[in-house]
């Protein structure tokens, strides 16, 4: 069987006779030369052991042994699980397919992924999931991996990984999304996040690329946001603030307390943390000086 590009002949098989191929398209023709798809794919891969992943204007689809279409080419990503399953990603929701092409699980979920050989691991609407091979969910989960913070609090994490129900897991290496829940696995704040910091009654959480502060209770204290926080300690951190200068981005830097509030503007281009109730900073990143913990400068 062979599948070729206006370039190359790529084949899994004996070779056959070259046929020549059209202009920067693909298709599978068989030992004997037969055409068993149009030539109408932008690219074809292998998938799995005998299967085939075909694109067409930046949409996937599948095709089984025989190169027959099992799935409409609507999904923006494939990946394969184990037992013949696989993954697909439409409208930035995961979903699960079987080896026949049928939608198990429906694309509507920030996470899926194998949790052993006849159990899925979904996180949808807030919620984990155990879902078995017919796509039933069959028990709510806590979440896949916890951290222990202090007596009251754990940081929770959803994410991509390999799960099994002895806390063995293998990291997939996908995105992973933070929350906080107390010790008895309330959750506080929503597990949603791409980074969390814990501070004395607040945090600092990051998504689509901004970070903002929550009170005790998860909700957003105010409606700034900043480029990246560094926590120094439970009290206090350093925000930064990026601002296109000359068609460069320049990064000026200020510090913050625990609750959101700016301890000083952001007028430094050097910031350190505090050492002994100082800390040195620089505002042109050549002369250099310190300033306390209120932001004002040691003489």
């Amino acid at each position: 069987m062979h599948y070729y590009n206006n370039t190359h002949l790529a084949y899994n098989g004996d070779l056959s006779e070259q046929k020549e191929p059209l202009d920067g398209i693909w298709g599978i023709i068989g030992k004997s030369g037969n055409e068993l798809t149009p030539i109408i794919y932008s690219s074809i891969t292998l998938f799995g052991s005998n299967g085939y992943v075909v694109e067409n204007n930046n949409k996937f689809g599948l095709l089984d042994s025989k190169a027959k279409e099992i799935t409409p080419i609507i999904y923006s990503e494939i990946k394969e699980l184990d037992q013949g399953y696989s993954k697909v990603l439409q409208k930035n929701r995961w979903g699960i397919i079987d080896s026949l092409g049928n939608e198990i699980i429906a694309c509507e979920n920030l996470f899926v992924s194998s949790l052993n050989d006849t159990i899925f691991y979904v996180y949808s609407k807030d919620k984990l999931y155990a879902a078995n091979l017919k796509g039933e969910y069959v028990q709510e989960l806590f979440f896949g991996k916890t951290e222990t913070i202090d007596k009251r609090l754990m940081r929770i994490f959803v994410s991509e990984v390999y799960y099994d129900y002895y806390n063995s897991f293998e990291e997939d290496y996908g995105t992973t999304l933070y929350g906080i829940a107390d010790t008895s696995e309330n959750e506080i704040i929503q597990c949603i996040y791409d980074e969390i910091y814990v501070f004395e009654n607040s945090f600092a959480v990051k998504t689509n690329d901004k970070w903002f502060y929550l009170d005790k209770n998860g909700k957003r204290i105010n409606q700034v946001s900043y480029d990246d926080i560094t926590k120094l300690n439970d009290r206090m951190a350093i925000y930064t603030i990026i601002e296109p200068v000359d068609g460069d981005n320049e990064l000026h830097y200020g510090y913050i307390n625990a609750y959101g509030k700016r301890l000083t503007k952001y007028v430094f281009k050097y910031a350190e943390d505090f050492i002994d109730g100082k800390a040195k900073v620089s505002i042109d990143g050549e002369e250099y000086f310190f300033i306390d913990e209120k932001g004002k400068t040691i003489k």
